[in-house]
């Protein structure tokens, strides 16, 4: 039998910035798709950002995203329940597949990860989560570009799913007891014309990182712009590299794209 994941949606918001209008949108969203469901935001109040050296390093660096990286695995980990970005906005009723499906998260169509930002449901203390946290207890954290791209929250989840045999393609696929769902169900973007909603489709991602780093809220911003004329993949590419160079100056821009993309392309390693 199924262990049930708790009707709570978290949601990371660190700073003193105001919601968006998309944040704002997307929380309406939650309330008419996820009926019952109780909506937690996690902040200073919730987390002691002082109880962890990651979450310590990166608020007093100002990467409040890689705080929230952090803190929406322990917040699932610790209580159970569903953590999505305020940037996703539901299309569908998640109850059924909440349901259906524990634990679960989805598949980045572009990067072949498993992004935590479109969906990720548990009960509490499952023991994945715990090797992700773990991942990230025995991490430096530092604000150098380069590791900034290397520990990305894609890619601390998705190296730890591969240590249990994930493969970076985007189907559905089983790991261990995880379900992750293929890209259409949760990242719909791709081809020309912007969202592709399919039958399977549960939410769309609009990359508005409105409170995360100048460097991300670029990216978001090209990326909703670009996309309904040439499709998410090539807007995001097209993102990615505007906003790395005009943040990061054409060399150290370009050092950083470059390894991204071996990120990308790497083979799955285990990591412990």
């Amino acid at each position: 039998m199924v262990e049930r994941t708790p009707k709570t949606i978290y949601y990371c918001w660190f700073g003193d910035g105001e919601l968006s209008a998309t944040a704002q949108k997307c929380l309406l969203s939650w309330e008419r798709y996820a009926p019952g469901y109780c909506i937690t935001r996690c902040d200073e109040r919730l987390f002691d950002i002082e109880s962890t050296p990651w979450t310590k390093a990166a608020y007093a660096a100002g990467k409040y995203a890689y705080v929230a990286d952090y803190v929406r695995f322990w917040a699932v980990y610790n209580f159970g329940g569903v953590y999505m970005d305020l940037g996703s906005e539901l299309v569908r009723d998640i109850t059924s597949l909440c349901e259906t499906f524990s634990p679960f998260s989805a598949i980045e169509e572009l990067s072949k990860t498993v992004n935590t930002g479109l969906i990720v449901a548990a009960p509490r203390h499952n023991p994945l989560l715990a090797e992700v946290l773990d991942a990230y207890d025995s991490t430096q954290f530092s604000d150098d570009p380069g590791f900034l791209n290397d520990h990305t929250v894609n890619q601390m989840f998705t190296r730890v799913l591969e240590a249990h045999g994930f493969v970076r393609e985007n189907r559905g696929q089983n790991v261990g007891e995880w379900t992750l769902l293929p890209s259409s169900a949760f990242n719909p973007v791709y081809g020309f014309g912007g969202y592709h909603i399919k039958n399977d489709t549960y939410s769309v991602h609009h990359y508005s990182a409105s409170w995360a780093e100048p460097k991300f809220r670029t990216k978001g911003k090209i990326v909703r712009l670009l996309s309904p004329f040439i499709g998410r993949r090539a807007a995001q590419i097209v993102g990615r590299t505007i906003a790395e160079i005009k943040h990061n100056g054409l060399i150290s821009g370009t050092d950083n794209l470059i390894k991204l993309t071996k990120n990308n392309v790497k083979q799955p390693t285990n990591r412990r």
